[in-house]
């Protein structure tokens, strides 16, 4: 009885583990070549955060950072928080590589995805000149872009997203490479493109890292989970990496132990009771 119980117990976590086996190999592109400039403005939000917001939430991480009322991990994710706030405020969001979708109403020349060149500029057919984005942030992307594109272009409608490729690994269904809207919800971006939280995901145990360095700890990657906050709130910039952390789990062997823990206790209370 003991082994028939041990052994079902095993076969029943051999198919949770093959249930939930990572889908690291299956790596699928942020968009596919039938993927339009239409169909991404369409699935993007229109609010990113300004400057006068991100000096904003600065000096209010520098009155959290000053204050004695806080948890240390509260204070090393602000902290983090902060070092990226600087760097937008300072260097802009536009890096090469970026990309861009960009629709201008009536011109279909304009309207396509184009990619930020390594002297951070864009080239738009019909504009002799390159066009500088250097220093912007993405929510003066479109302004910006408009402005420009008006001048060749009579009353020019413009709507621009920018777009960014990160990575996602770690306990989701399909972790790989996407190319993103930097005004999308990271739960979207999760469930619609990572194939969803595995069962075993725990957020808090994983972090967003740039290269080697981590610049969001577990604590605030889970908060902006839960409040589904934006890649551009998240002042992500293009490769960064976002590790989904799993909850640990235990070795089959010590499981097998446990399950024979059981049943010999088990045993123990029905011979002491007959």
């Amino acid at each position: 009885i003991v082994f028939m119980l041990v052994r079902a117990r095993t076969l029943i976590l051999l198919s949770s583990l093959l249930a939930v086996a990572p889908l690291g190999a299956q790596q699928t592109p942020g968009l596919t070549p039938a993927d339009s400039v239409f169909a991404v403005l369409a699935g993007a939000q229109r609010t990113k955060i300004s400057r006068a917001q991100l000096e904003a939430n600065l000096a209010t991480i520098e009155q959290v950072l000053a204050s004695p009322g806080y948890s240390g991990a509260l204070k090393e994710a602000r902290r983090a928080e902060a070092a990226l706030i600087r760097r937008r405020l300072e260097e802009g969001d536009l890096n090469a590589g970026d990309a861009i979708a960009v629709q201008v109403l009536g011109d279909m020349r304009m309207t396509q995805i184009y990619y930020v060149t390594p002297r951070r500029t864009i080239l738009i057919p019909g504009i002799s000149e390159e066009v500088s984005v250097a220093g912007l942030l993405r929510s003066e992307l479109e302004p910006y872009l408009t402005a420009e594109i008006s001048k060749y272009v009579r009353n020019a409608t413009v709507r621009v997203e920018p777009l960014l490729r990160i990575s996602i690994f770690g306990a989701v269904g399909r972790a790989g490479f996407f190319l993103v809207a930097a005004s999308k919800p990271l739960p979207d971006i999760l469930m619609d493109q990572a194939g969803g939280p595995a069962p075993n995901a725990e957020p808090k145990r994983g972090a967003v890292y740039r290269g080697d360095r981590e610049v969001l700890p577990g604590e605030a990657l889970e908060e902006a989970i839960r409040e589904a906050r934006t890649i551009d709130a998240l002042n992500l910039q293009a490769g960064d990496r976002i590790e989904i952390g799993a909850k640990p789990t235990r070795s089959l062997v010590g499981t097998i132990f446990g399950g024979l823990g059981a049943v010999a206790g088990l045993v123990f209370v029905i011979t002491r009771t007959f």
